[in-house]
């Protein structure tokens, strides 16, 4: 079916489809129209190209938008959603609600201003933002679903620190986390050595945390033994006060290093 409106007079257009499959294309041309399409088919295809307009979605499906001069909210409800949005105008309003248990939206804003507001309280959403904009506002509010920050993302975002202490039979802070900082360690390295020929000595990495002292790593080390290890992925969060130590014996020389991020 495809319907082309050139007229002033005809405003509102409502179309239901219950067909098995069915493909409906609209063409809209006058200064005021409103589109009411409700789809309960099990296959359907909607395309629709508005332009200075207001378009509202709510979908349980897979969605994607085009758009110009255009203030786009959409509302997913469904227990599997993908939404696709391409941004490249000047003006553009961006509202997403998101409730389903499985949701990916991907944006790709290459505008000059755009402001993007998610709102996602369901169990599983993926949220990809790639902006090549001059000038974009990005509000996302998060409900009942757990944020994952990786490594790399620290990395661009907080200002590396290289933390490193060495001795024997020393027991010594490595790093302290400052005032107005928060510290994520994502890499702790150590190397030890047991000099000593006849007895057991050992080596013992701590975390303090809110005044209470943790241990990270602790291992004993037979006369002449060597140690060593790499710990990588995210180790321990700390705030201000916080911090890094290792202790070892008297014939334990020990190289403790960290790599930390504070953002």
């Amino acid at each position: 079916m495809k319907v082309d409106i050139a007229a002033q007079s005809l405003t509102q257009l409502n179309v239901a489809i219950v067909a098995s499959t069915a493909t409906i294309d609209v063409n809209i041309k006058s200064q005021a129209a409103t589109l009411n399409v409700n789809i309960a088919s099990q296959s359907a295809t909607l395309n629709v190209n508005v332009t200075n307009s207001t378009l509202t979605v709510t979908v349980s499906g897979t969605v994607n938008v085009n758009v110009t001069n255009t203030t786009i909210n959409v509302n997913i409800s469904g227990s599997t959603a993908d939404i696709g949005v391409i941004i490249k105008d000047q003006r553009i309003s961006l509202n997403v609600y998101i409730t389903a248990c499985y949701t990916t939206l991907n944006v790709n804003i290459s505008s000059q201003s755009v402001t993007l507001n998610v709102n996602i309280a369901g169990a599983s959403a993926t949220l990809n933002v790639n902006i090549t904009a001059q000038s974009v506002t990005l509000n996302v509010y998060l409900s009942d679903f757990k944020s994952t920050i990786t490594p790399t993302s620290l990395l661009e975002k907080g200002t590396q620190k290289i933390a490193y202490a060495a001795g024997s039979g020393v027991n010594v802070t490595v790093y302290t986390c400052p005032s107005g900082k928060t510290a994520y360690v994502l890499v702790m390295s150590y190397y030890a050595v047991n000099n000593s020929s006849t007895i057991n000595e050992g080596l013992t990495i701590w975390a303090y945390v809110s005044g209470t002292y943790y241990v990270i790593m602790s291992a004993s080390l037979r006369p002449g033994q060597i140690t060593w290890n790499v710990i990588t992925g995210g180790i321990v969060k700390l705030i201000p006060g916080d911090g890094l130590r290792f202790a070892c014996d008297t014939d334990v020389y020990a190289y403790v290093g960290f790599v930390i991020i504070e953002v």
